[in-house]
């Protein structure tokens, strides 16, 4: 499948070749694991080329019964035109949705990459929820609760040609960056 964007002039803003998408849910102890591909053979945006574009997700231990009940509320949100009524179901959501915390659900990237004229871009992470920290009643405890890490790699070429490079060095001289001859990396770990 090929997709396409354009201007008013007919200008290409969005060219996507051999796009895929795959879904795949399954029952692990009671809890819902929800997988999601995506892919691209090819991507032109903005006057830059890619090849082989990857978004693998994973969410993982998602409570069923408390999925229902978002998405009974969300179709009340989009039915709804009267402002006060939108506002109830908006103050619904949120306790709601906080009960998905109960069983410690995940967020995982495990395939974030794409090849540049330059070389590969990659990236993987995860995201978890300690639900022994989070305070419903405080939603600022999510910060806190929160458990994430990430690791990447990219060729430096690709983001110089961009105008980057200063960037570039600013984040290698705050240790944000680690730079191995023309290939930059980074991992990132926040523990609660």
């Amino acid at each position: 499948t090929k997709i396409t964007s354009q201007d008013m002039n007919g200008n290409s803003l969005l060219a996507l070749d051999n796009l895929s998408l795959s879904a795949d849910a399954k029952e692990n102890n009671g809890l819902l694991d929800i997988t999601v591909k995506y892919h691209a053979d090819s991507i032109e945006a903005s006057g830059l080329s890619f090849q082989d574009a990857n978004i693998n997700l994973g969410f993982n231990s998602l409570d069923k019964d408390v999925l229902i009940e978002l998405n009974q509320l969300a179709s009340k949100i989009q039915m709804n035109t009267k402002p006060e009524d939108l506002t109830t179901a908006y103050q619904n959501l949120i306790p709601v949705a906080t009960k998905l915390l109960a069983k410690n659900p995940s967020l995982e990237i495990s395939d974030l990459s794409v090849v540049t004229a330059e070389g590969p871009i990659k990236s993987n992470g995860s995201v978890t929820i300690d639900n022994n920290l989070y305070d419903t009643n405080n939603p600022m405890s999510l910060i806190g609760a929160l458990n994430a890490s990430a690791k990447g790699s990219a060729p430096a070429p690709f983001f110089e040609k961009l105008g980057m490079k200063a960037m570039l060095d600013m984040y290698v001289e705050q240790g944000l960056l680690i730079r191995d001859d023309t290939n930059l990396s980074f991992v990132v770990r926040k523990e609660s």
